[in-house]
């Protein structure tokens, strides 16, 4: 699945949005909020590691997680932390 998602889907994204649109637009980077409140934190997370930003992209799981924050969230985004330094430990290049 992550294969087609790459193979078909990012390039879908890139058509219709510049990966840089995609992380502003779509995904809330440089929002004055805690990216605990973004519901969109792991795709903004993974959109700013296409972008090469992986030390921006870590970041934003260094702000203390809200006590309202939806547990699913938390799963989801804490998962993507870990890929994300997984991948910054490996020396990984982003994908765009």
């Amino acid at each position: 699945m992550s294969e087609a998602v790459r193979v078909y889907g990012l390039p879908w994204f890139d058509r219709v949005r510049s990966v840089e649109d995609q992380a502003a637009k779509w995904y809330g980077r440089h929002s004055d909020k805690s990216p605990w409140r973004n519901t969109r934190l792991p795709e903004l997370a993974v959109t700013l590691y296409r972008l090469g930003e992986v030390e921006e992209a870590l970041k934003l799981f260094e702000a203390p997680e809200r006590k309202t924050t939806p547990p699913r969230l938390v799963t989801e985004a804490r998962c993507v932390e870990r890929w994300l330094k997984a991948q910054a430990r490996r020396g990984g290049e982003a994908i765009r």
